[in-house]
């Protein structure tokens, strides 16, 4: 576009770059965009199924559109419409700036030859675009100037052979006007290349300095009436003149210092010496301005530092530096005062660098200033990633937005001067490098400087995440606590030091038929209407408060600081209507230990009714206990008197069978032998009976002794051995040990014979009856086992109940009184015994018990 105008170099690319992504290629997406970027032109995307992650990519690209395939001319066209809306803008926008500035911008290729002036360059030179671009270079500066920007062109194609793109460069130069007078001029050329590093042109622009030049030539003049250092030094002879005492300032008497560089130079402090010369070697060449900082040593060997600043006066013919005219400064106070600084921002760095917090300086604009490293090893990120983020994504958005909201409250309402030395506290969620979020305490402090000017905001970050969870956890613990406290359904309070209640359960507020609102904050016994509440003082106050169950309790468990466990006592209270009631309760405490202000709770059940059942319960038993002596002394004294008249039946039933008194029928017989077989079954109940009567009664006495184990065996054996031998039934008595026992001999033997007779009955035909003796230094052990029918579980629980049987129907299988096994466990337990057992269904059982070996001594 050129318009009769000079053409605008927007970008230096006034075209769009097209481009197809297959498949949501976002790695290509994201070159494009960036090739496009570096050359300032729009992108166009040609895609066929965008997805989420392509609109991310080009989400805020201003430069970057896309059209979907299959597309149409007139979806083409639109879309390359907008972009070339896009190229016009920017032209537009730098034609309003060019045309506008007082610095003349320019476009010139590398033989310096111009292809565009801004308007402004008429109101430096005095020429007008049209004229501006008819000149070269060559014609514009004078020939000094031309020679240094040729060397500067000729370097930087020279540098762009090898790769490398410079910076743009600022120099300054004599600009030769329309109306041939020659001025300063500021030059800045900055060089455009390709994305291949081919060169384009050079842009620049002119500013003219030429008031600031003629300022300097006064400044020189009026350097003479300041009170440092001012010097002229002439650059041929290497004379210094002093306009100031330099003598004095160096602790030298006047005139002992020479007004020469070489009389100047020995009192430069000889670390610094080499350095200064080798500045002023650079500055006879270039002519540049004379600024640098040394270090002086004074007649009694301290230490001055001085800042030299001198400008060169030129001969107007030549170009070359006459004079220089400088001021030396004496700065001393100000570096010791920087060297305290740069030690406090050592000890910084280091406490900064070392800190497990994270420390970091900002500005209002949310810019970090500096953040310690340690942020990576809280949020991952490195200082530069975190310090690239913008703050509202330092933040996590829930806890940010109360952030923001103070940050720009502070902005809003700072006034210079005011106090606001007082750091902010805040807890942020804030996210982490791999997706995470972690809880910080971040500590802020405004720093304002000696005028009371906001400087920074300087601010510690801190881990909470553990703190963070445990006070979650103790909420989570607590809401559970006060749900135990509500719910539970004795009546609790809770009670300070002074016995006034704070808080109290659902419960407490059912039994006490009142307003919770209305009793909080009471003492405990206005809250359960204790009767000594309402004389004297009130609560607490009076005599018979002493003996009181409640504040016993109380001041016991804040002394001791330990709980109390049902504690039973009385109280009494008075009813709605003025009755007095006495009350049985428990009493329970719990110490809460609190910093400054530990608590207890008290649980109070009432247990009057309670008490009162147990004395009927207590009363019963007795009675029961007596009934049940009475019926054991009467079984004992019938069982005697029963067993006399039965050893006669039995008697006379075997004479009969013996046919001593003549021979019976058959039938006779018969008659007979059941006879005797219900005699004596009837006595072995008897037996038994009259034991366990014995027993409960507490009236059956043991007559120890010391026997041998063998024996009784071997009497065993005999006796049960023919009830073996009738069911082919294998038995056996392991014992590989002599053993004496302490115990009642004919009790043992029962307790033997029982369990043994007991295995015989139970297991059929063929089977294995065995009884295994063993014993250590205290006890006796002996464990019956058959492989009977066994025993199951449910049944076990019972067998040792007395007149229990696991078949109790009256075509039971297997007879008995139900008593042998009761009988077995009582005696057993008078010896000091043991007895218990296992079994299975179908997989027989075994019976263990244990006597003491030896008498107690």
């Amino acid at each position: 576009m050129n318009n009769g105008k000079p053409e605008i170099p927007v970008s230096g690319n006034d075209f769009v770059f097209i481009t197809r992504v297959e498949n949501n290629d976002l790695k290509y997406a994201k070159e494009a965009i960036e090739i496009a970027s570096a050359s300032n032109s729009p992108v166009l995307f040609i895609i066929s199924n965008p997805d989420e992650h392509f609109f991310e990519t080009i989400e805020d690209k201003e430069n970057v559109w896309y059209i979907k395939e299959p597309y149409s001319k007139v979806e083409l066209k639109h879309a390359l419409d907008h972009l070339d809306s896009l190229i016009e803008k920017k032209e537009d926008l730098f034609r309003l700036i060019t045309e506008n500035v007082n610095d003349a911008i320019f476009v010139m290729d590398m033989k310096g030859n111009f292809s565009y002036f801004s308007p402004s360059i008429e109101k430096i030179s005095g020429f007008t675009q049209e004229e501006a671009l008819k000149k070269n270079l060559s014609e514009w500066i004078t020939k000094e100037s031309y020679d240094y920007c040729v060397d500067m062109i000729t370097y930087f194609a020279t540098e762009l052979g090898k790769g490398i793109v410079n910076g743009p460069p600022i120099f300054e130069i004599e600009i030769i006007c329309k109306n041939s007078e020659i001025i300063w001029a500021e030059l800045t050329v900055n060089p455009i290349v390709d994305d291949k590093l081919n060169f384009k042109h050079f842009i620049g622009v002119i500013r003219d300095i030429n008031s600031r030049k003629r300022a300097e030539e006064r400044f020189r003049i009026a350097a003479q009436c300041v009170s440092d250092l001012i010097y002229e030094w002439d650059m041929k002879t290497d004379h210094v003149e002093w306009f100031g005492d330099i003598d004095e300032h160096l602790g030298y008497e006047p005139g002992e210092i020479k007004e020469t560089l070489d009389s100047w130079s020995e009192h430069v402090h000889p670390d610094d010496l080499s350095r200064v010369m080798e500045r002023i070697n650079k500055y006879r060449i270039n002519g540049n301005v004379f600024d640098t900082e040394y270090r002086m040593i004074t007649r009694d060997g301290q230490t001055k530092y001085w800042t030299e600043y001198g400008l060169p006066v030129y001969d107007r013919d030549n170009r070359k530096i006459l004079r220089t005219i400088g001021v030396c400064s004496d700065i001393t106070e100000r570096k010791e005062t920087e060297n305290a600084l740069k030690k406090s921002e050592e000890m910084f760095r280091l406490i900064a660098e070392n800190a497990n917090d994270v420390i970091w300086m900002m500005n209002t604009n949310g810019e970090l200033l500096y953040i310690s490293p340690s942020v990576e090893k809280l949020r991952g990120y490195t200082p530069e990633e975190i310090s690239r983020l913008p703050i509202e994504k330092r933040v996590a958005n829930e806890s940010g937005v109360q952030v923001m909201k103070n940050w720009n409250n502070f902005t809003r309402k700072f006034k210079k001067g005011a106090n606001i030395h007082t750091p902010r506290i805040v807890e942020v969620e804030q996210p982490c490098k791999d997706g995470s979020t972690v809880w910080t305490e971040i500590h802020i402090n405004p720093i304002l400087d000696g005028e009371g000017n906001f400087r920074y905001f300087l601010g510690i970050t801190r881990d909470i995440s553990e703190r963070r969870k445990n006070e979650q956890e103790l909420i989570k613990q607590k809401n559970m606590l006060d749900s135990i406290f509500n719910l539970a359904p004795i009546p609790m309070v809770l009670l300070n030091e002074e016995a006034v209640v704070e808080n109290m359960n659902n419960a407490c507020v059912e039994v006490l038929q009142r307003k919770k609102k209305d009793l909080v904050g009471l003492k405990a016994g206005y809250v359960f209407n204790c009767i000594n509440s309402v004389k004297g003082e009130g609560c607490g106050t009076n005599k018979e408060c002493i003996k009181c169950i409640f504040k016993d309790s109380a001041i016991e468990t804040f002394l001791t600081k330990k709980n109390i466990h049902k504690r039973e006592g009385k109280t009494t209270i008075l009813t709605p209507n003025g009755k007095a009631i006495e009350l049985n309760v428990l009493i329970s405490t719990a110490y809460i230990d609190l910093p400054d202000e530990p608590k207890i709770v008290v649980s109070v059940e009432d247990i009057t009714t309670r008490k009162k059942a147990e004395e009927e319960t207590i009363r019963s038993k007795i009675e029961a206990e007596q009934a049940n002596r009475t019926k054991s002394e009467f079984l004992a004294t019938m069982s005697h008197e029963l067993r006399t008249p039965l050893n006669a039946i039995i008697g006379y039933s075997q004479m009969l069978q013996d046919s001593d008194f003549g021979s019976m029928n058959e039938k006779q017989q018969r008659f007979a032998n059941h006879i005797s077989t219900s005699g004596k079954h009837l006595l072995e109940l008897i037996n038994d009976i009259l034991d366990l009567s014995k027993v409960e009664a507490g009236k059956m006495d043991l007559h120890m002794e010391t026997f041998d184990v063998n024996d009784v065996l071997k009497n065993v054996y005999n006796i049960i051995d023919p009830l073996a031998v009738k069911k082919n039934i294998e038995l056996n008595f392991e014992i590989n040990q002599d053993i004496s026992i302490y115990a009642d001999k004919i009790r043992f033997k029962q307790i033997l014979y029982n369990l043994m007779s007991n295995a015989i009955k139970f297991t059929p035909n063929g089977g294995h009856v065995t009884a295994d003796i063993s014993a250590n230094e205290n006890f006796l052990k002996i464990s019956v086992s058959d492989d009977g029918i066994g025993i199951s579980q449910e049944e076990q629980k019972k067998l040792f109940t007395p007149f229990y049987q696991a078949d109790s129907s009256t075509a039971r299988k297997y007879q008995g009184t139900g008593l042998g096994l009761s009988i077995v466990k009582k005696i057993v337990e008078l010896h000091g015994g043991t007895i218990s057992m296992e079994s299975e269904p179908g997989n027989g059982s075994t019976f263990t018990f244990t006597l003491p070996l030896k008498k107690e001594e």
